[in-house]
């Protein structure tokens, strides 16, 4: 999707939010609010691949999702619409999620 950013990085784990490493929200141009926001959940239990698991979460967040209005509410509609995706993944994983795959 245009516009899309991911954000996965970290340093290293151990308690909670030590050794994650902030990134600076995304600043998409030509979009000023959030219009919505959706979660979604993915894992990959036997293969532990977390590029699968990744792009489950994406799929999981965005498939159940009916925006009519949105042609009305963004100018372009569905062409114009930016997309930022969050991934929350384990510091253990985080250097085996293939980011190009899941985008």
């Amino acid at each position: 999707a245009r516009g899309t950013r991911m954000m996965s990085e970290a340093t290293g784990g151990g308690d909670a939010g030590k050794g994650v490493k902030k990134v600076s929200p995304t600043v998409l141009p030509g979009i000023s609010k959030v219009l919505f926001t959706e979660t979604g959940f993915g894992a990959d239990q036997h293969g532990q691949d977390a590029t699968k698991a990744a792009v489950r979460a994406c799929r999981n967040a965005i498939e159940f999702n009916s925006i009519p209005s949105i042609a009305a509410i963004v100018p372009g509609g569905y062409a114009n619409m930016g997309v930022r995706v969050t991934l929350a993944v384990p510091p253990e994983y985080i250097h085996q999620v293939d980011q190009d795959a899941v985008r």
